[in-house]
């Protein structure tokens, strides 16, 4: 009775195993993910506990002779996993990856004096690059140009030019009015 009982508990746990291993929602998964999270977190803060444990662990598989294959496949997997994620722009480990750059860009860039130095790194490559490279910006210029539908060209032009253009037309009728009635004026007085 007892080893239909354990049977039936590792039927049922390979079975749950499989379902979590090929569904993302699955709670199982979901649970393993975040644990495995939290000890990377507690890892990377440098918690104690968390790094003897992964000693422990390290050991343990260093020692023990079967863990060789064993940890071949672990790895393997782990590899297409990693690769997989980091394929999809928008997965999980891309997101976090663009969430913890982004903190750390923004945490170094709230000192002022790293804010000053960044701005004069970016200035002096971009002085640099001009002074390097300033004979290709009339070529990419060009080519960007060609390769343009006119009729997109024009509307792109309208877009950012419309409001000057219409300032422009008023200005000028103004203008053109002012001049029209000093001439008149003049033109009157003359006779």
């Amino acid at each position: 009775m007892q080893q239909k009982i354990v049977e039936a508990a590792c039927d049922y746990a390979a079975a749950e195993l499989r379902t979590a291993a090929t569904d993302p929602s699955h709670p199982l998964r979901r649970v393993v993910l975040e644990a495995f999270q939290r000890f990377a977190e507690r890892l990377a803060a440098g918690d104690p506990a968390a790094l003897e444990q992964a000693e422990r662990f390290r050991t343990a598989l260093v020692e023990s002779l079967e863990a060789g294959p064993l940890v071949r496949n672990v790895l393997g997997r782990l590899r297409a996993q990693l690769e997989q994620d980091l394929d999809d722009p928008h997965g999980a480990l891309a997101e976090l990856v663009h969430r913890k750059v982004r903190d750390g860009i923004l945490e170094r860039l709230d000192d002022p004096d790293r804010r000053a130095r960044f701005d004069d790194w970016v200035r002096r490559t971009a002085d640099d690059l001009l002074r390097r490279y300033h004979h290709k910006i009339g070529e990419t210029i060009r080519e960007n140009l060609v390769n343009l539908d006119p009729s997109i060209f024009v509307g792109q032009i309208e877009d950012r030019v419309s409001a000057d253009l219409q300032f422009i037309r008023l200005n000028g009728a103004v203008v053109g009015g002012l001049v029209g009635m000093v001439l008149a004026v003049l033109h009157w007085l003359g006779r």
